[in-house]
C-alpha cells in the first residue's frame, strides 16, 4: 500500500498524509499523554474540519506507575478543549509472567485497542524515526531476519482495521520543536530513563555514541531499513505465488507434495509468509528447518508436530496444519445436560433448539439422562441408511478429521447410549424423521486454538446433526 509519509511536522503535510490512507470511518489516536502522542493528537485535531471521519482517542492505563491515574486525568483534560472523545482502557500489566514487563504491557495495550477497532477504522500511533532506528538496532542485536530488519511498517492490518504511523519519517527533534512552538503540555514518564530496559539503553547509551562517531547515521540507517522493507515485499510476492500452488481449499492447510516441489529456500519463504499471514509468530530458520525435516519429511501416516512459542505445525496425511498451540484438555469430564440451557464446555458451547426433523427425537429425550462426554475409544454409531454400525474412529478417518481434534469433539449420550457426535453424525435410532419433534443440536467452538483448528480441519461449523 503506497502511503506518502509526512515530510515535515505541520498540518499541511499531515493532511496530505491522511488523504493517501484507505477510506476510513474513524481515526483512533493512541494517546499516552507523552510528547509524541500529544503532537499527533494536536495535528489531527487541527486538520479534522477538513475531513468527514470521526475522531477519537484511546488511553491505556497499565496501572504500573503510581501516577497512572493522574496521567489518565491529564489525557481527559487535554482532549476536552480539542473536542476529542477519549476512551480510557484499564489493563493490569503488573504481573508479566515470563514476559519482560515492557513486552507484556505492549501486548496488553495493543490487545485492548484491537478489540475496539472496527472495520474501516485506523489506529494512528506517534512512532517516529528515532523509534524506528531503535527498533532496527534491537532486532539486529537479536538476530532478526529480513522482515524483522524492515522494522516498523508505515501501515499494516490490525485486527478488523488498520494501524498507521504517519510520523515514522520524522526525527524526534522535529516533534519536540512542534510541541514547543504550539505550547503543548505533556507527561514525562520516568521509566523512559531506566536504562535497564533494552530500548532505553539503546536510546540513551548506544545511539549517542553512534551519532557522535557518525553524526549523519540516521539517514543511511533509514535507507537500510527501506531496502530491507523492499526486499521483504519482493520475498512476499514470490511467497504468494508459490503459496497459491501449495494451498488447499481450506485456510491454513498446505499440500505437502506440492510444497516439496519447491527448493528448500522457497519452502522456508512460503512457510514464513504462511505463518505471518495467519497472524501467528514466525519462528527462526532452525525451527523452520525442523518443520521441513521432522514434519514434511515424516512418514505419510505419522502425526508429526513442531511447536514454538505461540504456534505449532502438524502433519496429517499429505497436509500441513498451522494453528495456535493446543491448550491442555481433560476429555474424561462428563457434563450433564437438560437441553434447556446451553451446555458450556471448556472449549465451546452446545445448544439445543426445538425443531422438526434432522435432530434428536424429543420423545427419546423425555426423562432421559443426557450427558456430554468425549471419545474414550471403541465407540460405534449406526448411520441412517446403512445396515451396520461403524466405529467412530473409522468415520473420523473417512472424514479426514485430524487425530489431535478427535478427543475434543463432544459426544452426546442419552441413557448411556451414544446419540450424536456433535456437528457430525446422529445415530439412526435417535434421528427424528421430518414429521417428528426434534432437538436441533448446534456446536459452537470457542475462539480458542480449538476453534481455529476446527475451521482448518473442515469440520462443519453449523453443528447440525
Amino acid at each position: 500500500m503506497d502511503v506518502i509519509l509526512v515530510n515535515h511536522v505541520n498540518t499541511e503535510t499531515f493532511a496530505s498524509f491522511l488523504k493517501t490512507l484507505p477510506d476510513c470511518k474513524r481515526f483512533l489516536i493512541a494517546y499516552s499523554g507523552g510528547m509524541d502522542s500529544h503532537v499527533l493528537l494536536h495535528l489531527i485535531s487541527s486538520v479534522k474540519p477538513e475531513f468527514p471521519w470521526k475522531l477519537e482517542a484511546v488511553h491505556v492505563n497499565h496501572h504500573i506507575h503510581e501516577e497512572s491515574r493522574a496521567w489518565a486525568r491529564h489525557c481527559r483534560e487535554t482532549c476536552r478543549p480539542l473536542n476529542v472523545a477519549l476512551k480510557v482502557i484499564d489493563v493490569d500489566a503488573a504481573r508479566p509472567g515470563r514476559e519482560s514487563p515492557e513486552n507484556w504491557a505492549r501486548q496488553l495495550r495493543y490487545g485492548a485497542i484491537k478489540k475496539i477497532l472496527g472495520k474501516d477504522e485506523i489506529l494512528l500511533t506517534a512512532h517516529h524515526r528515532d523509534d524506528q532506528l531503535e527498533t532496527f538496532l534491537l532486532r539486529l542485536f537479536r538476530g532478526a531476519g529480513i522482515r524483522g530488519l524492515s522494522a516498523m511498517p508505515v501501515i499494516r492490518q490490525f485486527g478488523e482495521g488498520r494501524h498507521a504511523r504517519p510520523l515514522l519519517n520524522q526525527p524526534r527533534s522535529e516533534l519536540l520543536a512542534y510541541a514547543e512552538n504550539n505550547g503543548l503540555n505533556w507527561i514525562e514518564d520516568p521509566s523512559n530513563a531506566d536504562t535497564r530496559i533494552d530500548r532505553n539503553f539503546v536510546r540513551h547509551e548506544v545511539m549517542p555514541v553512534i551519532k557522535n562517531r557518525w553524526p549523519g547515521v540516521a539517514s543511511p540507517l533509514a535507507r537500510t531499513i527501506r531496502i530491507h522493507s523492499d526486499t521483504q515485499l519482493l520475498l512476499d510476492e514470490t511467497a504468494r505465488e508459490d503459496l497459491s500452488a501449495c494451498a488447499t481449499e481450506k485456510q491454513n492447510i498446505l499440500a505437502i507434495d506440492r510444497l516439496k516441489l519447491l527448493s528448500i529456500r522457497k519452502q522456508k519463504n512460503v512457510l514464513r509468509y504462511w505463518i505471518h499471514a495467519s497472524g501467528l509468530p514466525v519462528p527462526g530458520s532452525e525451527t523452520l528447518s525442523h518443520v521441513i525435516s521432522d514434519v514434511m519429511e515424516a512418514k505419510h501416516d505419522a502425526v508429526a508436530c513442531v511447536k514454538w512459542k505461540g504456534a505449532e505445525v502438524r502433519r496429517y496425511r499429505n497436509h500441513l496444519y498451522l494453528s495456535p498451540p493446543m491448550a491442555d484438555f481433560d476429555n474424561s469430564i462428563i457434563h450433564p445436560w437438560d437441553f434447556k440451557q446451553p451446555c458450556q464446555l471448556q472449549h465451546g458451547e452446545l445448544t439445543a433448539v426445538p425443531g422438526r426433523g434432522n435432530g434428536l427425537k424429543q420423545a427419546l429425550c423425555l426423562d432421559a439422562r443426557v450427558e456430554v462426554r468425549y471419545r474414550a475409544g471403541g465407540e460405534e454409531i449406526l448411520l441412517p441408511g446403512r445396515p451396520h454400525h461403524h466405529k467412530i474412529k473409522t468415520l473420523f478417518q473417512e472424514a479426514g478429521i485430524p487425530p489431535w481434534l478427535r478427543d475434543r469433539i463432544p459426544f452426546i449420550y442419552i441413557d448411556d447410549k451414544l446419540a450424536t457426535v456433535a456437528g457430525l453424525w446422529t445415530d439412526a435410532a435417535f434421528l427424528a424423521t421430518d414429521n417428528e419433534n426434534a432437538w436441533i443440536i448446534t456446536w459452537r467452538p470457542a475462539t480458542t486454538p480449538f476453534d481455529r483448528l476446527r475451521y482448518f480441519s473442515g469440520i462443519r461449523g453449523s453443528g447440525r446433526s
